[in-house]
């Protein structure tokens, strides 16, 4: 979903109250606005403005042109103006909030929506745009409770279904964000976004083939998918399909030479075939372009393990703990490491961590190595 995904208009504008020639302004105005003509517009809402300095719509309407045009901070003042002339006024709530949302101010944005949603509670904007900040802030279980709200209010939106099945699948709800995204094919034919996801998440379900079947088509939708393409050839890869998955990967990076994933799904694919020294090119590609990509440090790291670069592994290994201290395996294979070099504190300390992380394989080193 875009930052400008929202860009609401009242279909009825009221003008009681207003002088004959504030009246006229805004009614241009809005004219102006509709053909996108923005700066003419803004002019007749200030001139509107001047004539009547309680006019909330047209602190309304300028706030929004003026959010169009990327002065965020006009807006802001703006909305705020509208909403003290008109404590009540939902769309200028709506727009504060997306206009807090353009400031990363993200508990700001929520509660505009919030008020927004408790004014008009059929409001399918505001629920979309909170739904929208709860995933972009890991509230994946908001999200889908305001996304399926916004499904209730109207169940013909392709954008909805595809969002809650985004919230599903970080919460592992695989099948279910399948379903969703299904429903957002069946509305949109051409949702080359939905494709994707579902072919994402099918391969998260080891369903390669049905993966490489939404992958080719969001690429058939759009040639210049990098991610679809790069997807495509890890999905090859895990059919053995070597030359499709090389021939998809090289086609992603001529596109996006700085997508750090498809350098690291290649690597994958290299230490399938055996060619370690590919492997560790890659994965160094993807960390010069994602500095903070942990699982790329990782497996670069078990590649050097393989060739028995044990200090350079445990180098790489200590990078990725130091990005996610959660990462279990980079903890289990530490420890397996320090014991092989005679580290023995440390590396229990190590197999320690992983075990109380979940790691299944670290009880057990445990027992043998550390008791």
């Amino acid at each position: 979903m875009k930052k400008a995904l929202f860009f609401v208009l009242f279909a009825v504008i009221a003008f009681a109250g207003y002088s004959q020639t504030a009246e006229e302004y805004i009614e241009w105005g809005t004219e102006k606005l509709l053909n996108q003509e923005y700066n003419g517009a803004s002019e007749d809402f200030s001139k509107a403005i001047d004539f009547d300095c309680n006019s909330s719509e047209a602190y309304y309407f300028r706030g929004c042109i003026k959010r169009k045009l990327q002065d965020n901070t006009g807006s802001y003042t703006d909305l705020n103006t509208a909403i003290k002339l008109n404590p009540n006024f939902v769309e200028a709530y709506y727009e504060r909030g997306m206009v807090k949302f353009d400031f990363e101010d993200y508990s700001g944005a929520i509660s505009d929506f919030t008020i927004a949603i408790e004014i008009k509670p059929e409001y399918f904007e505001a629920y979309l745009g909170r739904a929208f900040i709860n995933i972009n802030t890991e509230n994946n279980i908001g999200a889908v409770a305001d996304l399926t709200t916004a499904i209730e209010i109207d169940p013909n939106i392709a954008e909805t279904y595809y969002m809650r099945g985004t919230a599903k699948g970080k919460l592992q709800d695989y099948n279910w964000a399948i379903s969703d995204f299904n429903m957002a094919i069946e509305l949109n034919p051409e949702y080359e976004d939905a494709y994707l996801n579902r072919g994402l998440t099918k391969y998260t379900l080891q369903n390669f083939s049905e993966a490489i079947e939404d992958f080719t088509k969001a690429i058939n939708i759009n040639s210049e998918n990098f991610e679809a393409l790069s997807g495509r050839g890890s999905a090859k890869a895990d059919i053995k399909d070597y030359t499709g998955a090389f021939d998809d990967i090289a086609k992603a990076i001529a596109i996006n030479p700085n997508y750090a994933d498809a350098y690291y799904n290649r690597g994958c694919v290299n230490i399938e075939i055996l060619d370690y020294q590919g492997a560790i090119k890659d994965f160094t590609n993807a960390i010069e372009v994602n500095p903070e990509y942990a699982e790329a440090f990782y497996n670069r790291g078990v590649v050097k393990q393989l060739l028995q670069d044990y200090n350079g592994a445990i180098y790489d290994f200590s990078m990725a703990i130091a990005i996610n201290s959660i990462y279990a395996k980079s903890y289990y294979s530490r420890g397996i490491l320090k014991i092989i070099l005679d580290i023995k504190e440390g590396g229990c300390l190590d197999l320690e961590k992983a075990d109380s992380l979940g790691h299944a394989e670290a009880h057990e080193a445990l027992k043998i190595s550390c008791n």
